[in-house]
């Protein structure tokens, strides 16, 4: 395999996963790893996604996943992990710093890496996302590290952000997100 950017796994609700989806610098490639002894790669589909952050919706059977300098958000139909295809490529603002999803609604979430505005976006319909909210407070500029969590049992997000340098910086942000259309910082 080529240099692995990021994998998510994909499997049964109360089963192990039998595939995994990597993410390499120019393709989004499957593999089976119901033998974890002898993983094998199933297919792969061109993509220009070196940025290396993606994450799988088992709902809708599609990877989310970023690029790096195209600005782009891509979604990968995985409904048939032989025979992968592009969705969608939707281009940003600027490249994400991290992603989450919320897999039950059907919410993407994303930093925007240059001032860590958090973006939330309907996936529902993965050959079509649209753009719900955007919540500028939480943004903190020049930032290295970036990381999105979900809390679905309070609707909440997690979102960290920070630098380390000799005078590093890291700033915490809880937001509400029972509303993914009207977001608020707590």
């Amino acid at each position: 395999l080529a240099l692995i950017k990021s994998m998510a796994a994909a499997g049964g609700s109360n089963q192990p996963a039998t595939t995994l989806f990597v993410s390499t610098a120019s393709s989004l490639i499957s593999v089976n790893v119901s033998d974890l002894s002898a993983p094998a790669k199933i297919s792969e589909v061109s993509a220009d996604l070196n940025a290396g952050r993606l994450v799988y919706s088992k709902k809708r059977n599609h990877v989310f996943v970023t690029t790096k300098g195209d600005n782009e958000i891509i979604s990968i139909d995985v409904s048939d992990p032989s025979s992968m295809s592009v969705s969608q490529t939707l281009s940003i603002s600027v490249e994400a710093g991290a992603l989450a999803l919320d897999n039950d609604n059907d919410v993407l979430y994303w930093r925007r890496l240059d001032n860590g505005y958090i973006y939330s976006y309907d996936v529902s319909t993965p050959s079509s996302m649209t753009q719900l909210d955007v919540i500028t407070s939480t943004g903190l500029s020049d930032s290295v590290t970036m990381a999105l969590s979900i809390d679905l049992a309070n609707r909440r997000l997690l979102a960290s952000a920070g630098k380390i340098v000799t005078n590093g910086f890291h700033r915490l942000s809880l937001i509400d997100i029972s509303n993914p259309a009207s977001m608020v910082e707590l």
